[in-house]
């Protein structure tokens, strides 16, 4: 069940109340109900994990309760699982810290390759002509 929680695109509704505890940082659930146009159990089911994940902070009880957004990872819902919580933002910023080192990487193998005379063709990654690649 959890894997199947964290699979695929996030649901229209989830995407909504991110969306909206991104512009309103500071909300009920009772707002966020009628902002999104969520049942109030749907909701709940994504203001939980987030809040043990420390996504949000919860102040108050009961009805006057009130959520806090305390850490926006991007505009991408984080995904909420019994095994805990998924953020694609955070992956996304991961991996292209990693590509980055590993262009660095390839960069200097080249530059090692041509100072022992070797002739080489030059890397170009996938994206690289049309500017979509971050520069080393």
């Amino acid at each position: 069940m959890a894997k199947r929680a964290l699979a695929g695109m996030p649901s229209a509704a989830r995407d909504r109340m991110w969306r909206a505890m991104r512009i309103q940082p500071g909300f009920r659930v009772q707002e966020l109900i009628g902002l999104c146009d969520v049942p109030r159990k749907a909701a709940e089911k994504f203001l939980r994990p987030l809040v043990r994940a420390g996504y949000l902070r919860a102040e108050g009880a009961g009805p006057a309760r009130r959520y806090m957004l305390i850490r926006d990872s991007g505009p991408v819902p984080p995904r909420a699982g019994r095994s805990g919580v998924f953020d694609v933002n955070e992956a996304i910023v991961r991996d292209r810290a990693h590509y980055v080192e590993l262009l660095k990487e390839v960069r200097q193998i080249e530059e090692r390759l041509i100072a022992y005379g070797a002739y080489i063709e030059k890397f170009q990654p996938r994206g690289a002509l049309d500017g979509n690649v971050p520069s080393v």
